[in-house]
């Protein structure tokens, strides 16, 4: 698993960077714990932090494109993420 390309753009108006990445896997597609270990580990932060936007498999290419943001802060996400975004990440409850 590598990160073949990465994309990151400030947005200062919400406070958050927009992520654009291109990883390479070899056996199985990754899911979207192991995507954000990944970059959590590259850009140097923490886990929790992150939130995938989308992800999208490309087929025969191995590779996944990631549209991710990354905020300061769990309660940062929480004003400004969508809602189901932020129930498909696990950090609203219904």
């Amino acid at each position: 698993m590598s990160v073949e390309k990465l994309d990151v753009t400030e947005n200062k108006l919400i406070g958050r960077k927009e992520v654009r990445a291109r990883l390479r896997y070899e056996s199985k597609p990754l899911t979207r714990k192991e995507t954000v270990a990944i970059l959590a580990g590259h850009l140097k932060t923490s886990e929790e932090n992150i939130i995938p936007v989308k992800i999208l498999c490309l087929t025969g290419m191995r590779a996944v494109d990631v549209h991710a943001h990354v905020y300061k802060s769990v309660e940062d996400a929480r004003k400004f993420e969508r809602r189901y975004i932020l129930k498909r990440c696990g950090l609203i409850q219904s």
